[in-house]
């Protein structure tokens, strides 16, 4: 995506796509008239030609869309993009790129199976998406302010917090009408994974671009932070996966980390948290069952094949974390000892239905859930994982040496200019 510093959206073109949408007449967006629909009185409503259902205007204008390509950007350019000389220029051409990539979505939801798209779980999120849209296309652009502009879209950033654990709940209730006729789920959820990746990618996309422009720590905007340091991120996502294994089993294999401690880089540092945490709560988990779920001869024998010396004070391999960084990646491994997944089972762990959890583990409800949540137990966790690792560029690969353990690895872009969005056609 070229963060240009010219207009895109032209005074007349604003007034075209308006008049398509059905606004008859004028008016500027400080009136907060179009922020949320049930803040408009009803007499505006009519005024302003915005009913409570969905028009063919908007839907011919959601299809046109949906035929233009999205812009794909770099980290370069998003930070650029988030700087405040720039943000007043960039509005315009960032209205009309969400634009584009929030009708993708609408499209892409419009393609799923037509059993899971009309639960009901769905069909909330398509409305979010369908009211994302209208909104963001009849609204003006301040070329002083971007205030109303960083308003609209942070509503809608909040608003779709809720779409994972949404399309979750979904999928579950699509599955059970499937097992209930005995339909082939296995081919049908094979086609699904590769839209739910799509899906999923492109709707980190539209989060970001909305968080880099709108979100400020106090010290800088953005989600992008150069000088990450990666082995900081590392300890902080050790910290909470074996809180999270301590709460469950009592005990947690320690989680050494190693090599390049000092290496720094520029990302995003909730991606990095989140693939790190995903890989150590799924190792930890495994090395619990692989070495306290034996007893006797199998123990001894476990505690046997382990590297001698290397135990912890609880009894259990440790769970390693090294990092290194090349000319182009920084690349971090988690190794395990946690017995490895069967050659059979390697395609498993990419599915979104795949879980190893009991079903208590699945109980919260999507108004309990965000997409921060951690989704042990309802088999999101590493597809997700891989989403985040190959949005700008990189990668998350398992290896698996069945009886001994795992490593993952993962890949990232070290080059601001080299790590460019990786978005769906």
């Amino acid at each position: 995506m070229s963060f240009s510093t010219t207009t895109s959206l032209t005074r007349m073109s604003r007034l075209r796509l308006r008049s398509q949408i059905g606004l008859t007449c004028t008016y500027t967006y400080r009136y907060r008239l179009l922020c949320r629909h049930s803040e408009i009185p009803l007499c505006c409503r009519r005024n302003f030609g915005i009913g409570t259902s969905r028009t063919s205007a908007t839907n011919a204008l959601l299809a046109d869309y949906s035929m233009k390509k999205a812009r794909p950007g770099t980290i370069q350019q998003m930070i650029a993009m988030s700087k405040e000389k720039n943000r007043v220029h960039v509005a315009p051409e960032l209205q009309q790129e969400l634009l584009v990539r929030i009708a993708h979505r609408y499209r892409d939801f419009s393609e799923l199976p037509t059993a899971l798209k009309n639960t009901r779980p769905l069909q909330q999120i398509i409305e979010t998406y369908y009211d994302a849209f209208r909104s963001l296309g009849i609204l003006e652009l301040d070329c002083e302010s971007d205030r109303d502009f960083v308003r609209l879209i942070s509503e809608f950033k909040a608003k779709d917090s809720t779409t994972l654990p949404r399309i979750a709940l979904g999928i579950k209730e699509w599955q059970s009408n499937f097992q209930s006729r005995n339909q082939d789920q296995g081919r049908v959820n094979l086609e699904l994974a590769a839209q739910l990746d799509d899906l999923f990618t492109a709707r980190l996309s539209i989060r970001m671009l909305i968080g880099q422009f709108c979100e400020y720590d106090g010290q800088s905007r953005g989600r992008i932070k150069r000088g990450l340091v990666v082995a900081d991120v590392a300890k902080e996502a050790a910290e909470r996966a074996a809180a999270m294994c301590r709460d469950r089993f009592n005990v947690c294999p320690d989680i050494v980390i190693e090599g390049n401690t000092d290496f720094k880089l520029t990302y995003v540092r909730s991606h990095l948290h989140h693939i790190l945490f995903e890989l150590l709560k799924n190792s930890a988990r495994a090395v619990v069952d692989q070495h306290l779920g034996a007893t006797g001869a199998e123990r001894r024998k476990r505690l046997r094949l382990s590297s001698k010396g290397h135990l912890g004070s609880n009894g259990l391999p440790p769970v390693h974390v090294v990092i290194a960084g090349g000319k182009e990646d920084c690349v971090v491994k988690v190794s395990d000892e946690g017995g490895g997944i069967p050659r059979s089972g390697l395609a498993k762990i990419w599915s979104y239905q795949y879980t190893t959890a009991a079903d208590d583990d699945k109980a919260k409800t999507a108004q309990e859930q965000t997409f921060r949540d951690n989704f042990y137990g309802v088999g999101y966790g590493l597809p997700i994982a891989r989403v985040f690792a190959r949005y700008f560029g990189g990668e998350l690969k398992i290896i698996s040496t069945e009886g001994w353990g795992t490593d993952a690895y993962i890949y990232i872009n070290r080059l601001e200019s080299a790590a460019l969005e990786v978005l769906p056609d």
